[in-house]
């Protein structure tokens, strides 16, 4: 896993304002993380919580994009990546490695999401390449 922790560090250092940066299968269990000097947020916690919600939101998308595609013939749904905004960050997950796992940033809401987008499309071909048949 070192490999895959200096990858989410270069990435980290790249952006000012990331609090936390790791890598969670689909069950929630983090595989790899990064955070930020001074972090306060548990990256297992916040990384396993929101990634188990959204495996269950990307079923009932797919479901949904499914039953759309039936009816009208064109493919409607893909789970690119999910923002989540509270009050103080950006949460951002995104599949990656054929959506064996996401790709989770959390930021403080000073980093404009079209940064947090462009790191992640830069630094996912890195990411899977340290993974297990990256």
């Amino acid at each position: 896993m070192t490999e895959l922790n200096d990858v989410l560090g270069a990435m980290g250092q790249q952006l000012r304002g990331v609090w936390v940066l790791a890598i969670v299968d689909r069950d929630g269990m983090l595989i790899a993380s990064w955070e930020a000097p001074g972090n306060k947020l548990n990256p297992e916690l916040l990384a396993g919580q929101f990634v188990l919600a959204v495996e269950n939101l990307g079923k009932t998308i797919g479901q949904w994009g499914a039953e759309l595609e039936a009816s009208i013939g064109v493919p409607m749904f893909t789970l690119e990546d999910l923002i989540m905004t509270t009050t103080f960050s950006y949460l951002m997950i995104r599949p990656i490695s054929n959506g064996s796992c996401y790709l989770v940033i959390d930021s403080s809401k000073d980093v404009p999401l079209g940064m947090l987008r462009l790191a992640a499309t830069k630094y996912i071909p890195n990411l899977e390449k340290c993974l297990p048949g990256g």
